[in-house]
């Protein structure tokens, strides 16, 4: 998990060091296999060696009487990117929403582009943009 991560809000940020946003996601992975925060968490194994994994969870919204999916935290290691692995794990996701959710939505960074392309062909329409902005404090 920890080499795994390039395109992220932590990694991308110059002023910050890998090893400590590194650790932000190896915690949201453990957290996921705990069962805290993540209702599911799919891992793909290649040849026996762990390949991916991508987490989600679901919401109630009161209001619309539905349940909402959220795509959390997806990661291929660098070893097994171009192997199709995010797009088996993506299915995997995609049929747990459609099972237990009404309306899901998933996010990536504007520089993922190997996630949109996924998307893309799997004919998941961007129905929505956001800019984030952030500011490192020493």
């Amino acid at each position: 998990c920890d080499r795994a991560f390039q395109i992220d809000r932590f990694h991308m940020d110059r002023a910050l060091q890998n090893r400590p946003c590194s650790r932000i996601y190896t915690q949201a992975m453990e957290n996921a296999l705990a069962g805290v925060f993540a209702d599911v968490l799919f891992v793909a194994e290649v040849d026996g060696r762990t390949a991916g994994y991508y987490s989600g969870r679901r919401e109630h919204m009161d209001g619309l009487s539905i349940w909402v999916g959220h795509a959390i935290s997806a990661a291929v290691s660098d070893a097994f990117r171009g192997r199709g692995v995010f797009k088996g794990l993506n299915a995997h996701l995609m049929h747990w929403f459609q099972a237990h959710c009404r309306l899901a939505e998933m996010g990536t960074y504007i520089s993922n582009n190997p996630i949109h392309q996924t998307w893309i062909r799997e004919r998941l329409p961007i129905v929505r943009c956001n800019h984030m902005l952030a500011y490192f404090r020493e």
